[in-house]
C-alpha cells in the first residue's frame, strides 16, 4: 500500500476522531457552564437576606447545605475529569452530568420553598 493511499484511508478516521473530540469538548463545556450557573445560585441562596431559610432543622436549610457541599465536590471532580483520559474521562463526565442534573433539581426545590409571608415570622 502506498503512502498516499494509506493517508487517504486514514483521513475519514482522523476526521471522525477530530469530530468526536470537538463534540466531547462541547459536552464538557456545557456541563461546566451549568455547574457555574449552579454555583452562582448556591452563592445567592447562601447570601440571601432571608435568614429563615437557613434555620436549623429546616428542610430547606438542610437541602441548601447539601447542595452547597455537593456543588463544591463536583468542582473537584471536574478537575480530576479534565486530567483523565479515555474511558475513565468519559465515565467521569457522564457521572458529573447526572450529578449536575440532580443538583439543579435540588436547587429548584430550594428556590421554590415557601418563604414566610410575614417578615420576622419564621417556621
Amino acid at each position: 500500500m502506498s503512502d498516499a493511499l494509506s493517508k487517504r484511508g486514514l483521513a475519514p478516521i482522523l476526521r471522525f476522531e477530530k469530530y468526536k473530540q470537538i463534540r466531547e469538548q462541547r459536552f464538557e463545556e456545557s456541563i461546566e457552564s451549568r455547574l457555574q450557573d449552579l454555583a452562582n445560585i448556591v452563592e445567592n441562596l447562601v447570601n440571601a437576606p432571608y435568614p429563615g431559610l437557613l434555620m436549623e432543622g429546616d428542610s430547606a436549610g438542610e437541602a441548601l447545605e447539601e447542595l452547597a457541599v455537593k456543588e463544591i465536590a463536583l468542582h473537584w471532580i471536574v478537575g480530576i475529569a479534565k486530567h483523565s483520559e479515555g474511558a475513565a474521562r468519559e465515565e467521569l463526565w457522564s457521572h458529573i452530568e447526572r450529578a449536575v442534573t440532580d443538583l439543579e433539581k435540588i436547587a429548584k426545590s430550594v428556590l421554590q420553598t415557601e418563604l414566610p409571608a410575614t417578615p420576622g415570622r419564621f417556621r
